[in-house]
């Protein structure tokens, strides 16, 4: 089976301690069955602390007891004890494989690193490629190859035009795909887009409370949703305060960051909107990634009129975080 994957992603490594954030804090780690044999029959200070941290969750996985939202293996300098006493193959799927993802489609495997992860962000922000591929796409299913070509496509128009209305062009193209117009598809995926237009603040504002009503892991991204809200509300309100808005949202909607955020959405999707025979399921993602990030954005720009590559990073890192790993969350969004 052939792997595919964005050339960015093969330049990851973890950088362990030195991580601003850390992967083993604020979600569930589910430990697979064979690791749990394996912790059983180790006689490490590391894994006798593993098994007594086991349980059986609701849902029938059995998982490490969180210690105030830290996976207990945690030591104070952010390294594991599994990996410090019993090596890299002792690590659990969960925690071995992640910030990389690997997705079956068709006749290959969609493979990259996830947004969620600092060092993985730093890669997928600064791509000067724009998410360049090893490969193209070769699917024996035509469907597939239907959704890819037309994928990169839209790619082409997010590397022109930055933030647009995908989920509008996605949504046309689904339709003509819906009468077999595989032609007519094209070239609606192929059409130049608007100039940039500062999206409803209605829309916005109510994607925003709706955000804010789902599950939150941090306070600092709860904090954010708070200042958002605030943001949009006033400027619907304060004609002076929607022209600094409506100017800062321009200004982030053509940044490079931007561009790779919603390529790498659409990327990292594909395999879904191919499995579900509806290609506005990686366009809603994508497009509601950039709406949010985008206000984000320029709501920082608004206050401090600069917006440093730590802090564009470190709002992409977030959302990946909170939305991206959630699919509870996830799935109301889109």
């Amino acid at each position: 089976m052939k792997d595919i994957y964005p050339l960015y992603s093969k330049d990851f490594m973890c950088i362990a301690g030195d991580c601003p954030d850390t992967c083993c804090a604020g979600w569930e780690i589910v430990i697979d069955k064979k690791f749990q044999e394996i912790y059983k029959a180790d006689s490490s200070p590391a894994a006798k602390k593993a098994v007594s941290k086991m349980y059986e969750d609701d849902e029938g996985d059995v998982c490490l007891k969180l210690n105030n939202g830290r996976c207990p293996m945690l030591n104070a300098g952010n390294l594991c004890e599994i990996y410090i006493d019993m090596g890299k193959d002792a690590l659990c799927d969960v925690c071995r494989i992640y910030p990389r993802f690997n997705k079956e489609c068709d006749n290959a495997n969609i493979t990259g690193i996830s947004l969620s992860c600092p060092e993985a962000a730093r890669l997928i922000l600064e791509d000067e490629s724009y998410g360049r591929l090893n490969s193209g796409f070769e699917f024996n299913d035509e469907y597939a190859n239907t959704v890819a070509e037309i994928t990169s496509y839209l790619k082409e128009k997010i590397i022109e035009n930055g933030f647009f209305n995908i989920y509008d062009k996605a949504q046309r193209i689904q339709d003509e795909l819906l009468f077999d117009d595989k032609e007519s598809a094209m070239c609606i995926a192929k059409e130049p887009c608007e100039t940039f237009k500062a999206p409803d603040i209605c829309e916005v504002l109510e994607l925003s409370e709706k955000i804010y009503e789902l599950e939150i892991l941090t306070d600092e991204w709860k904090k954010l949703i708070e200042k958002l809200i605030c943001h949009l509300d006033k400027a619907k309100t304060d004609k002076l305060y929607m022209k600094k808005r409506n100017d800062a949202l321009k200004n982030c909607a053509s940044l490079k960051e931007i561009k790779n955020i919603g390529i790498y959405y659409l990327y990292k999707y594909m395999p879904e909107a191919i499995d579900s025979g509806d290609i506005t399921y990686s366009g809603a993602i994508s497009y509601y990634a950039l709406l949010i990030l985008c206000e984000l954005y320029a709501m920082e720009y608004a206050k401090n009129n600069a917006l440093p590559f730590e802090r564009k990073l470190r709002l992409a890192q977030l959302f990946s975080k909170e939305l991206e790993h959630n699919e509870d969350n996830l799935n109301s969004l889109i």
